[in-house]
């Protein structure tokens, strides 16, 4: 079986606006060419045209001039000027009559040495202190969490044995306030107080030291004695 019909082809329509576009622009050009052809046809037929010649067309009439008339405002309704303030009484010189004379003794240098004044008082100025320490070492900031934690140490070793003894421990405080080297420098003599005085070096936490009002790393000695009576 053979189809003999018309041939459909899949074409997509313009859009509305392309055929605005088209239609206008179509049109501008026809209008700009007519006006063109228009003006070349006039100037061809009458070169001298001018407006004044046109029979006094109504739009190129010239524009009439308003008058104004100017008229004197009659002389009751003209305000009279404000009177001005008077001017100031001049002083006059006036005289008193006193009941008591009035003398004034005359002051002289002569009469009145500098040697016979008192002195002016003294004035003590404290003035302010200056004085800036050199050097201002590390404090302990948290003084019961290390003593809590030496005290939690040592209790176990003065129940059972009763040892007792002096530790010196050396701490390398940076200028953060913490402690970044220890070592001891004196030992008590039992490792186990030695071990229970090192246990703070993981919590113990200094103010950092000042050096003229610098914060510097510094080296401290940090002696611990341990009793069993406290």
């Amino acid at each position: 079986m053979t189809y003999r019909g018309p041939v459909l082809r899949n074409r997509r329509s313009p859009r509305a606006h392309e055929e605005f576009k088209r239609a206008t622009r179509a049109i501008c050009w026809q209008t700009t060419c007519c006006a063109a052809l228009l003006h070349l046809l006039v100037f061809l037929v009458n070169p001298n045209l001018r407006i004044a010649l046109l029979p006094n067309p109504s739009w190129a009439r010239p524009a009439v001039a308003q008058q104004f008339t100017i008229e004197s405002l009659p002389a009751d309704a003209i305000p009279e000027s404000p009177s001005l303030d008077s001017r100031p009484q001049v002083p006059r010189r006036a005289e008193i009559d006193l009941s008591e004379s009035v003398t004034i003794a005359e002051t002289t240098f002569e009469a009145n040495p500098v040697e016979s004044f008192p002195a002016p008082p003294i004035q003590v100025v404290q003035a302010a202190s200056t004085l800036v320490p050199s050097y201002v070492g590390p404090q302990v900031i948290n003084v019961e969490q290390v003593l809590h934690r030496l005290r939690s140490g040592y209790s176990p070793l003065a129940k059972t044995t009763g040892a007792e003894g002096r530790v010196t421990l050396a701490f390398h405080v940076a200028a953060t306030g913490i402690v970044v080297d220890y070592r001891i420098l004196e030992s008590s003599g039992n490792p186990w107080l030695d071990a229970v005085a090192l246990s703070i070096k993981d919590i113990v936490w200094f103010s950092p030291a000042l050096e003229y009002g610098r914060k510097v790393d510094v080296w401290i000695r940090f002696p611990i004695a341990f009793a069993v009576g406290g």
